[in-house]
């Protein structure tokens, strides 16, 4: 009879720190967003409460990685000066596209493409589904055109399992639509207003 209590009142406790938001991917336990910016340090995005900086080697910008790792976000950044002549930012989403699905074993449209404007953005977004291996992903890519910086170029490349994407797709839309250019400080400390 003692082991059965004691493995009730185990998945009891599991049940409640799910309950409580122990188990989830947003930490309701610490203030405010993460704010990180880009390997630059040009542009930068919030993230939700527990979300991380993946601190070993990778190919992005910046990737940060949700409390748990069920979710994900890495970044590309270019600025358009180093970019040849006739390169538009939609080549740079297509590149980053084609390049993922060269490495599964499986890669379809699963949410077409569309695109949102919020003013000091333009975000174009498209969510593919791939398998490697064993496993299925939701691989979401956005390019993020910012009015006011047209030199600065962003793609995002966000991951999430399919069986989390109705949780999973509102916070990793939210954090791309965070994104910002920071704005430089002259010598003496006052934002370096883009000209106008």
């Amino acid at each position: 009879m003692r082991p059965v209590a004691l493995l009730a009142a185990a998945l009891g406790l599991l049940v409640l720190m799910g309950c409580s938001g122990l188990l989830s991917d947003v930490s309701p336990f610490e203030d405010g967003p993460v704010v990180v910016a880009t390997a630059s340090e040009r542009v930068e995005f919030e993230f939700p409460p527990g979300w991380y900086e993946n601190p070993d080697e990778h190919p992005f910008d910046l990737q940060v990685f949700s409390r748990f790792q069920k979710m994900n976000t890495g970044v590309y950044e270019w600025s358009r000066a180093d970019l040849a002549r006739d390169v538009e930012p939609r080549q740079l989403l297509d590149l980053q596209i084609a390049d993922l699905a060269s490495k599964r074993d499986t890669f379809d449209v699963h949410i077409p493409e569309r695109t949102q404007s919020f003013g000091d953005k333009a975000i174009t977004y498209v969510t593919y589904a791939g398998e490697k291996g064993l496993t299925r992903y939701l691989y979401t890519f956005s390019l993020v055109e910012f009015t006011a910086h047209s030199d600065v170029v962003v793609v995002t490349l966000q991951v999430s399992f399919p069986s989390n994407w109705d949780e999973d797709r509102p916070i990793l839309e939210g954090i791309v639509e965070t994104a910002q250019v920071r704005v430089a400080e002259d010598a003496g400390g006052t934002p370096d207003l883009p000209p106008g």
